[in-house]
Order: structure tokens, then C-alpha cells, then sequence
């Protein structure tokens, strides 16, 4: 497997057309609860496949990221089997 360097040009913006979050007295239960609404990147960018890197950066207090565990991705090639599909 041939890992590839993202630049620039491999980045888009991708419009935000609304977003909502949760007042709670505890800001640990506040932050989970949020929904943002964005325009259809795979419209702007037909036949790819596109991954919204804030689902990504989250991580659990051991530091794995919640993506691994959402969809349990336990070794470096479920990784990349996961992002080649």
C-alpha cells in the first residue's frame, strides 16, 4: 500500500448551511450533542469519495480515535482497507 501526501489542491470547502448544539450545565455532555448541516461535497466533486476530517481528529482519553472504534478498525489494514473503499 502507497501512502499519498495530500496538499492544497486536494482540499475544498465545503458550505455550511446550518448547525445546532446543546446548552447543558455540563460542557463534557454539550460538546457530543451537535449537528451541523453541509452542502453535498460529492456534488461539487463527482466521482470521488469524500471524508470530513473533524470525524476523524475526535479521540477517546486512552487517544484512539472514535472513527477506529465507530467502525472497528483495529489494525493498519483495516485502516486502509476501510479508506481505499
Amino acid at each position: 500500500m502507497r501512502w499519498v501526501a495530500a496538499g492544497a489542491a486536494d482540499l475544498y470547502v465545503i458550505g455550511e448551511v446550518a448547525a445546532m448544539g446543546l446548552r447543558h450545565a455540563d460542557p463534557g455532555v454539550a460538546k457530543y450533542v451537535a449537528c451541523i448541516v453541509r452542502e453535498d461535497p460529492e456534488r461539487q466533486l463527482p466521482g470521488e469519495r469524500i471524508i470530513l476530517c473533524c470525524a476523524l481528529v475526535e479521540h477517546d482519553e486512552d487517544g484512539v480515535p472514535l472513527v477506529r472504534r465507530a467502525f472497528h478498525l483495529h489494525t493498519r489494514e483495516a485502516c486502509v482497507a476501510f479508506l481505499e473503499r
